[in-house]
């Protein structure tokens, strides 16, 4: 017979892995915080948030370090939301290095392809839903990483994407490239 605290805690792990967010951790994870990269902003750093490239990391302030993976390509499936005959994937990895934790749902990601916004694509088959557990909290010195994915043209074209964890702050960390 199953203790209801196995149940829960199987539940809990089959959310996490269903929904896209990896579990949080402990330390930097090769790449974030604590390690050059190129294009990274260094710890108080009040250099340009603007014209950064996909694979690099920028520290806010606050001590959130964020980094956006290059996109990569792949057909949406049938259950997708909305249709798209092509869409791109990025892994977004947060690193709390602040003094606080960081509110998930404090985090506002938005997409624009050539300039026009671009459309997020929900595709559990392939396990996009999203920014998941927005309710939970990052804890200091935790990371955690969230696959997002975005409704793209059949040609190439330059995707921007621009995250900012508290709206109440205007900094704005945007990320430039192909997709």
């Amino acid at each position: 017979m199953r203790t209801p605290g196995r149940i829960l805690a199987a539940g809990a792990l089959l959310v996490l892995t269903a929904c896209g967010a990896t579990e949080a951790s402990e330390g930097p994870t090769p790449g974030i915080a604590g390690r050059p990269v190129a294009g990274a902003a260094p710890a108080g750093s009040t250099a340009d948030p603007t014209g950064l490239t996909f694979g690099s990391e920028y520290r806010f302030a606050s001590g959130l370090t964020v980094r956006i993976s290059t996109p990569k390509s792949f057909r949406p499936s049938d259950t997708a939301y909305p249709r798209s005959d092509r869409a791109v994937a990025v892994e977004v990895s947060l690193y709390n290095e602040g003094a606080r934790s960081f509110r998930l749902s404090n985090l506002t990601a938005v997409a624009r392809i050539d300039g026009a916004p671009a459309k997020q694509v929900v595709d559990p088959t392939q396990g996009f839903n999203g920014v998941v557990n927005a309710d939970t909290d990052l804890p200091q010195g935790r990371n955690v990483r969230l696959m997002l994915a975005f409704a793209v043209p059949a040609r190439p074209a330059e995707l921007t994407l621009s995250v900012q964890p508290d709206g109440a702050v205007p900094v704005v960390a945007s990320y430039r490239g192909e997709a």
